[in-house]
């Protein structure tokens, strides 16, 4: 599944307009959203919403599972379980929104940026909730291996 993610990643970087995409940005406003939009020639628009659609959606899903898996494994809280898939969520909803802008460009559509954006700043929100959580759960278990290893050395002693 890691391979799958580097993947991903790898195609992302190749397709996403990199100084434009709004998926990288954080708490943006219509005005912002519509020049990163205006700033891209139609061809870059055109990969991007490819971009989106061919590998954007199905990458949300692929590490929604993997750091899903990664927290069960890490045997954190049940309820941490969800939270890659709320990013998942955030993130499709992100990815709609700015399919809906680049296919009505040049009109505007205010609503939907804000949309955007609020699901794009929630996104990056739980994005670093996770992250501190899978560096907590890596922490614990390395804690636990720490304290097995000297539990071990004092029943030998």
């Amino acid at each position: 599944m890691g391979a799958l993610l580097v993947g991903f990643n790898i195609l992302l970087a190749q397709f996403m307009p990199k100084e434009h995409a709004l998926d990288l940005k954080f708490a943006y406003s219509p005005t912002e959203a519509y020049d990163s939009i205006s700033n891209l020639e139609e061809k870059d628009r055109v990969q991007y919403g490819w971009a989106i659609l061919f590998f954007d959606m199905p990458y949300l899903m692929a590490y929604a599972c993997f750091f899903s898996g990664l927290l069960f494994r890490l045997k954190t809280n049940q309820r941490n379980l969800a939270i890659p898939f709320l990013v998942a969520l955030f993130d499709f909803f992100e990815n709609s929104a700015i399919l809906h802008l680049l296919s009505i460009f040049p009109e505007e559509g205010k609503l939907t940026a804000i949309l955007a954006s609020i699901s794009s700043t929630a996104k990056w929100i739980l994005v670093i909730v996770l992250l501190i959580l899978v560096f907590l759960g890596f922490f614990k278990v390395l804690l636990a291996k720490k304290n097995d290893l000297g539990s071990t050395i004092k029943a030998k002693i």
